[in-house]
């Protein structure tokens, strides 16, 4: 399935239960579990719930995955968001979210010791957005990360990284 259907799929799931009382704000991270999957939404300052500028930390799931993020939030700018897809991988991944001080901006660092070669697919829309350069500010200010996870000898391990 391509990347923008999935996540369509999963923007739609949320929608249709971002009232249930499954998503917890967590230091000012909305986190939705659907099914398998999780979501980290981080808000924008002009919703209901007020997101923070600069929000930085580091999500982990097991002792083998983590994904360390330091992300800038525009003034009038749209939510942005993590998404973590557990459903190939047949197990609820229970990631933990930590909220850390970062001295940049950087986007995301995503890190996989049982797979320390991962494949990045750019969403070409956001490549466009993004211009000559993916990294930095451009990442920080306009990316979103949604990780893929699957099982390999019974090892849970990401299978597909896409920002978009």
């Amino acid at each position: 399935m391509r990347t923008c259907a999935r996540l369509t799929a999963l923007l739609i799931a949320l929608s249709a239960t971002i009232h249930a009382k499954e998503w917890t704000l967590e230091s000012g991270v909305i986190v939705q579990q659907i099914g398998n999957s999780y979501l980290f939404v981080f808000p924008s300052n002009k919703g209901r719930i007020r997101g923070i500028a600069e929000p930085a930390g580091k999500i982990q799931v097991g002792s083998t995955i983590s994904v360390v993020y330091s992300l800038k939030i525009m003034g009038g700018g749209k939510a942005r968001f993590i998404g973590f897809d557990a459903s190939p991988a047949s197990t609820d991944p229970k990631p933990k979210l930590s909220v850390e001080q970062a001295y940049q901006t950087f986007g995301f660092l995503v890190k996989d010791a049982n797979n320390p070669k991962l494949d990045v697919h750019v969403d070409p829309e956001f490549a466009k957005k993004a211009g000559k350069t993916l990294r930095g500010e451009k990442v920080a200010a306009h990316g979103n990360l949604y990780v893929t996870l699957g099982r390999n000898d019974g090892t849970l391990k990401i299978t597909r990284v896409d920002l978009q």
